[in-house]
């Protein structure tokens, strides 16, 4: 059973709509991150300084989004150990969900994902945006957005 899914539910929430709904408005990610999201990456390292660089990146990713967007954490939630933490999830994948309409009539949605989040004194946070190969990816993609 997952501890606090909850507060592992409100970290992707805040995490994801902190990023830009349209074309981000630079060719750079953004040097600043917030400080309430900085406390929400993991503090051992080298894994927080990754997630330091990732989340800069990440900020500045444009969101899928539409009228009423919703996330939903995508079972199973199996957490396990791996490296400092005894509770991991990885991946751990969410489930976008908006309307194109604002009757409600056409509904879309998308996967994305978190590479691994683990709960660190008391509380959930993200280790790892990406792997090696998603993160690839973003960086290659980073000339669309």
């Amino acid at each position: 059973m997952i501890t606090n899914q909850p507060a592992l539910q409100r970290l992707v929430e805040t995490w994801m709509r902190a990023r830009p709904l349209v074309r981000a408005n630079s060719d750079r990610p953004k040097r600043d991150i917030p400080v309430h999201l900085a406390a929400a990456l993991t503090r051992h390292e080298p894994y927080r300084t990754q997630a330091l660089t990732d989340a800069r990146l990440f900020l500045a990713t444009p969101l899928l989004a539409g009228i009423g967007l919703e996330f939903e954490l995508v079972s199973p939630l199996e957490p396990f150990p791996y490296a400092h933490w005894s509770e991991t999830i990885s991946p751990l994948q969410i489930r976008l969900t908006w309307m194109r309409t604002m009757a409600g009539d056409q509904i879309d949605w998308a996967y994305e994902g978190i590479e691994r989040v683990a709960f660190e004194d008391g509380e959930w946070r993200i280790v790892c945006f990406w792997n090696d190969v998603d993160r690839d990816i973003v960086l290659k993609m980073r000339r669309f957005f």
